[in-house]
C-alpha cells in the first residue's frame, strides 16, 4: 500500500465518468454520503476508490471484520460452491450457533432470519403483538429501528425521516432517552436520580397502558443520534419497569451487537437480558441479513417463513466465529480506550468538541458553537466530514441537528490505523481552523 495516494482529493477522472453514467443508468449514486466517491474494492480497514485513492474508513458498521476477511471470504466461496441458496444446514447452524453467544434466557429459544435489520424490527413487532394481543409499543426519542412503515413508527432521530409519510402506527408513545449530556429534564448525572426512568413510569401511568404496551423497544447505544452512551443504572432501570409491568424487552442491537462495544451484545454491558434481539448490519457482512432472537413463546406466535438465507447465514457463522477466535472483542476494548484517549487530548485543543464517548469501537464526538450554550455547531460537523473524506478518513454524521461525528471501524482495527485516523482527523479540525 506504501505506493498507493492516500490524500482523497475528490473525484478523480474515473470516479466523474461513472457517476455520470450511475445518472444516465438513473441508478442511485455509488455513494450518497460522500459526493464523488465511487469506491471500488476494500481491503482490511481501507477502501479505495476507482482512481486508486485511499481511504482509511470508520463508517463500517456493516464491515465488523473490515473488508475481505480470509474466513468469510472461504465461507461465501465455500457456499457458492455447494449450489448457492442450496445449503440449509448452513441456516441451521448460524441459528444454533446465535442461540449459543446470545444472554442464558434465551438459549431455548428461536431464531427468524430475515433480509436485513429493518425487516427484524418488522418481524419483531408483529410476533409481540400475536403473542400478547396489545397493539401499543413504547420506544425512546433519537431511537433509530428501521425505514420500513412499522420500524418507521418506533424511529424517532430526525423529523425530516418522518416528514410526509404521517400517519404511522398511532399506538407508539415515545419516552426521553438519557442523554445526559443533553438531559432533556435538565438534569445531571448522578444526582439526577435517574429522573428519566421515573418519567418512564409515569407515562405508563398517564398515557400508555400497560395492559395496552405490546414491547418496549431500546438501543443499548443510541448510534444515529451521534452514540449517546446512557449512564449505569438507566438500562437496568427500564428492565426492571418491564418485569413491573409484564412489558416484554426488546434489544435492538443492529449496529451494537456481535462485539463492536467489546461484548458480544451492548447490552451486556449493563448485565441486562432482554425478552428479544434484533441483529443486522454486520450480522452477514459482506451480505445483507438480519435476525430476530426471541424468547420461544413470543416468536412462536408468529410464523411466516424464514427471510433469511444460506450464503448470508455461511458468512455470518464465519463472522462470529472470527470475532471469538481472534479475540476481536478484547480488541475492540483495548483500540476503543486508546481512540478515546487520542480524542480526549484533542479536546484539550479544540474547544469545538463539546462531548466524547463511546463503548468499544463506537464513538461519538459532538461538536458545539461553544460550550457554555452547547448550541449544535450543525455546519462545522458537515465540514469536518466533509474535509476528514477529502484527508483520506470516512466517518458519518449523526445527531438530530447533525452535530456529532460517528466512529466506527473495524473490529480489528491496529493500533496504528487508529493513530492515522485521529491524525487525521487533528489535521481536518486544523485545515479548518477550528
Amino acid at each position: 500500500m506504501s505506493n498507493v495516494e492516500t490524500n482523497a482529493n475528490q473525484p478523480g477522472p474515473q470516479a466523474e465518468e461513472w457517476l455520470k453514467r450511475s445518472k444516465c443508468s438513473k441508478v442511485q449514486a455509488p455513494s450518497h454520503i460522500f459526493a464523488g466517491l465511487v469506491t471500488l474494492r476494500g481491503e482490511g480497514s481501507y477502501v479505495f476508490d476507482v482512481d486508486g485513492k485511499r481511504y482509511i474508513d470508520f463508517t463500517a458498521q456493516r464491515f465488523s471484520l473490515g473488508y475481505c476477511h480470509p474466513r468469510v471470504a472461504e465461507a461465501i466461496k465455500h457456499a457458492v460452491a455447494r449450489g448457492g441458496d442450496v445449503d440449509v444446514t448452513a441456516m441451521i447452524a448460524c441459528a444454533e450457533k446465535l442461540k449459543e453467544i446470545a444472554p442464558p434466557n434465551l438459549s431455548n429459544g428461536l431464531v427468524h432470519f430475515t433480509r436485513g435489520g429493518t425487516l427484524a424490527t418488522e418481524h419483531a413487532i408483529l410476533a409481540l403483538k400475536r403473542y400478547s394481543g396489545r397493539t401499543a409499543f413504547l420506544a425512546c426519542q433519537g431511537s433509530y429501528h428501521g425505514s420500513a412503515f412499522a420500524s418507521l413508527s418506533l424511529t424517532m432521530d430526525r423529523s425530516e425521516m418522518r416528514r410526509g409519510l404521517y400517519p404511522f402506527m398511532s399506538d407508539v408513545v415515545h419516552v426521553p432517552y438519557a442523554y445526559c449530556y443533553r438531559c432533556p429534564h435538565g438534569q445531571e448525572y448522578p444526582s439526577c436520580d435517574l429522573r428519566c426512568i421515573e418519567y418512564i413510569r409515569y407515562v405508563l401511568d398517564t398515557v400508555i397502558h400497560p395492559d395496552d404496551t405490546a414491547g418496549f423497544f431500546v438501543e443499548p447505544v443510541q448510534t444515529h443520534s451521534g452514540i449517546v452512551v446512557p449512564p449505569d443504572g438507566y438500562l437496568q432501570g427500564v428492565r426492571r419497569i418491564c418485569d413491573e409491568r409484564n412489558i416484554p424487552l426488546v434489544d435492538d442491537e443492529i449496529v451494537t451487537g456481535l462485539g463492536r462495544t467489546g461484548k458480544m451484545f451492548g447490552i451486556e454491558n449493563w448485565n441486562v437480558r432482554p425478552d428479544i434481539i434484533l441483529l443486522g448490519k454486520p450480522l452477514g457482512s459482506p451480505l445483507t441479513l438480519g435476525a430476530v432472537i426471541g424468547k420461544r413463546a413470543i416468536m412462536e406466535a408468529h410464523k411466516d417463513g424464514s427471510g433469511g438465507a444460506p450464503i448470508p447465514c455461511a458468512a455470518a457463522l464465519a463472522m462470529i466465529e472470527a470475532i471469538s477466535e481472534e479475540r476481536l472483542m478484547e480488541n475492540a476494548l483495548k483500540t476503543g480506550e486508546y481512540i478515546l484517549k487520542r480524542l480526549k487530548e484533542l479536546q484539550e485543543k479544540h474547544e469545538i468538541i463539546g462531548d466524547i464517548r463511546g463503548k468499544g469501537l463506537l464513538i461519538g464526538l459532538e461538536f458545539v458553537q461553544d460550550l457554555e450554550s452547547k448550541k449544535p455547531a450543525t455546519k462545522e460537523a458537515r465540514n469536518i466530514v466533509a474535509k476528514a473524506y477529502e484527508n483520506g478518513l470516512l466517518i458519518l454524521l449523526g445527531g438530530t441537528y447533525s452535530q456529532s461525528v460517528r466512529l466506527s471501524p473495524p473490529l480489528n482495527l491496529t493500533r496504528e490505523q487508529a493513530e492515522e485516523a485521529v491524525g487525521i482527523l487533528e489535521k481536518t479540525l486544523k485545515d479548518l481552523g477550528l
